[in-house]
């Protein structure tokens, strides 16, 4: 009620301000998007930066120390990354009405699972797809937060947010290591989704 009376330029003043066919969102509906909005923006960037940091530790230990030294290189890293280390992995969508796709005939109430990460190892539009490549010239292709209509709001902030996080880690730590023991296997957690690391150890150096 108070946002109400005193709107201002945030998203929760456009969501109260938003207008379709003459229908405004309830403050149920608002609050519900709203805790939406904040918990995908904090449990997709925070996967984005653990699984960037397992790449670095895992997937090619030499990036960490390449990107350091050439900062330059960081936002197209930060593109293979949402590419290579995709965490959502499908989306489920429910037909809406009967209709054909690409020859295939669907049914109201049919559900369509779009493979997100199949589209971003796509061998057509990506070179040798399965390996991380920081220099790839069109990594930002990918299709990590969708396409068209439904593209992630939160994209420039995940970018924004990547980009200054890894930016002052390595403004801090010369170098990392993995910490021996570590299996991906017993550190995996189930989550929206799919699965997240649930820790990731890493010796820093200053």
């Amino acid at each position: 009620m108070q946002k109400r009376a005193n709107p201002s330029d945030d998203i929760i003043s456009d969501l109260i301000q938003a207008e379709v066919d003459g229908e405004r969102l309830s403050d149920d509906d608002i609050v519900r998007t709203t805790m939406f909005i904040l918990g995908a923006g904090i449990e997709t960037t925070s996967h984005l930066l653990a699984n960037t940091f397992y790449s670095f530790l895992y997937d090619n230990s030499q990036i960490y120390g390449e990107v350091r030294a050439n900062r330059e290189l960081l936002p197209n890293t930060v593109e293979e990354m949402l590419r290579y280390r995709f965490n959502i992995a499908k989306m489920d969508r429910t037909v809406k009405q009967d209709n054909n796709l690409l020859g295939v005939e669907l049914k109201k109430g049919d559900v369509v699972v779009a493979w997100m990460s199949a589209a971003n190892m796509d061998e057509d539009v990506f070179d040798n797809p399965f390996t991380l490549d920081i220099h790839r010239p069109n990594n930002k292709q990918h299709l990590t937060f969708g396409n068209g209509p439904h593209f992630c709001l939160g994209a420039p902030l995940a970018r924004l947010e990547a980009n200054m996080g890894i930016g002052m880690f390595m403004d801090t730590f010369s170098r990392i290591e993995p910490v021996p023991g570590f299996t991906l296997a017993d550190n995996l957690t189930p989550s929206a989704a799919g699965q997240m690391l649930s820790s990731l150890p890493v010796k820093v150096y200053r």
